[in-house]
């Protein structure tokens, strides 16, 4: 149920850059979890970047080239998602932030160093000391 709340933020963030491309000036890193999302996000900041309008077309086109998943009816549905508002994308920015970074702790940091505590040999404080650094970057 969580990745399903994740997601439907992500599609909600999304659709705001998608419908209100200036916000992109302010988005230069993607808290995206979701591949599609990702592809979706580096491509509008891409042709954001180049001044090219987005139309699902040249949206499309663009995604087509790292991630075959993207299809018309994705795209599509993310510009008819929401209409503009400044605080629903602060809101949808906040919690794709706050997912990103739960995401990151469960997946990358905690099991890194939960692995490394379970097994067996020497306590290795370097990498006790790369966990506190990673999760102070959490914070």
């Amino acid at each position: 149920m969580q990745e399903l709340s994740i997601l439907i933020n992500e599609q909600q963030y999304l659709s705001c850059l998608l419908n209100n491309p200036d916000l992109l000036k302010t988005e230069d890193v993607s808290y995206l979890t979701n591949d599609i999302s990702k592809t979706i996000f580096n491509t509008i900041q891409k042709l954001y970047k180049e001044g090219v309008s987005f139309n699902t077309t040249t949206i499309l086109s663009e995604c087509l080239k790292t991630n075959k998943e993207v299809s018309t009816e994705i795209i599509e549905t993310l510009k008819n998602k929401v209409s503009f508002n400044k605080d629903d994308f602060k809101h949808y920015k906040k919690r794709i932030t706050q997912d990103y970074v739960k995401d990151k702790v469960g997946t990358e940091i905690l099991k890194g160093v939960s692995s490394h505590l379970l097994s067996k040999g020497e306590l290795n404080i370097a990498v006790l000391k790369k966990t506190i650094k990673d999760l102070d970057w959490a914070i």
